[in-house]
């Protein structure tokens, strides 16, 4: 039987240090709608101050390697869905809104500036099949991954896709429905499929 000594430091010694599971970093004020719903690398997920996530939302960070920041002052609407794809990483500007059901991936790499507006339906994908090879499925002939930078001021209308590879300028306008494969001018409003230069925002000069 074990001695009264021994009882008695089982009384007082230290109880075992039970790890807390990883979690996401939450600035001041953010707001988190209870079926908001986190996945994947918790740790590296990082929301800015007085963000908002609505009912519905879903940010993915893939793996250890992936990272996910929202930031400052950012609204991610209803049924938007915001995944890292394995290794990506999604960086968003202060006061950005993701609005109800886009889906935002990050394979290449997303990085956008401060008060983008992108409009419900959009799909951002920075990254594409390679399909070069006629003998092999497309599925296993790897991807591009060249990235996708957006910078201030932009506007995304309802529905565009913004394929691998793009930079859209600051002040650069997407008319709803647009397929954007190509890198936009600062001040540019485009649309079509796909997309092409309709005309520029008053106060913009055409880039040479």
């Amino acid at each position: 039987m074990p001695s009264i000594l021994s009882k008695i430091k089982q009384l007082f010694s230290a109880p075992a240090k039970v790890e807390e599971p990883p979690a996401v970093s939450l600035g001041e004020g953010a707001q988190v709608a209870p079926d908001a719903c986190f996945d994947g690398y918790l740790q590296n997920i990082v929301i800015g101050k007085r963000v908002v996530i609505k009912s519905g939302a879903r940010l993915i960070c893939t793996n250890a390697d992936s990272r996910i920041v929202i930031g400052d002052g950012s609204v991610i609407q209803y049924g938007a869905i915001i995944e890292t794809g394995p290794g990506g990483s999604i960086e968003l500007g202060r006061s950005n809104s993701v609005n109800p059901y886009c889906v935002i991936y990050g394979h290449g790499g997303l990085k956008t500036g401060s008060y983008v507006r992108i409009a419900a339906h959009t799909v951002i994908i920075p990254a594409n099949h390679i399909y070069d090879d006629p003998t092999v499925p497309i599925a296993k002939q790897g991807l591009t991954l060249q990235g996708i930078e957006m910078g201030n001021d932009i506007w995304v209308g309802t529905g565009c896709r913004i394929l691998d590879g793009v930079t859209v300028a600051d002040g650069a306008i997407l008319a709803a429905g647009s397929v954007v494969n190509k890198s936009v001018d600062r001040g540019a409003i485009m649309g079509g499929v796909p997309a092409r230069v309709l005309k520029y925002r008053p106060g913009f000069e055409k880039s040479e």
